[in-house]
């Protein structure tokens, strides 16, 4: 789903997914530089150890903080119920376009990517 956003919008993306223990479960990259596969993975790892948008650790003032990502695009994933299941990263077109996809798949999956 991310993927096919970003195709319609002429972008090139990498995509990461963790598990809530911050290993890597699955990696994608769909046109995006290598280093945009780097920082998809900094992104979703950051997001499912801490549990919260990177985005929103971006203005923790934290950038030296283990495994943090400071740039928008990663996101927590959580169930229907507020459980922590991980997170994904994306990288390769604007930071919000990041994070929109991102949310966009989560979602498509019946999953949350806030804690209730």
């Amino acid at each position: 789903m991310p993927a096919a956003h970003a195709r319609k919008a002429n972008y090139g993306i990498a995509v990461a997914v963790y598990d809530q223990g911050g290993q890597l479960l699955s990696f994608a990259n769909h046109g995006a530089s290598p280093a945009s596969g780097e920082i998809a993975q900094w992104k979703g790892r950051s997001a499912a150890v801490y549990r919260h948008a990177t985005r929103d650790t971006a203005a923790w003032n934290m950038a030296a903080a283990p495994m943090i990502s400071t740039a928008e695009g990663g996101v927590p994933l959580f169930t229907r119920e507020g459980a922590s299941l991980g997170g994904v990263g994306v990288s390769g077109a604007p930071s919000s376009f990041d994070a929109e996809c991102g949310t966009r798949a989560a979602e498509a999956s019946g999953l949350r990517v806030s804690a209730p």
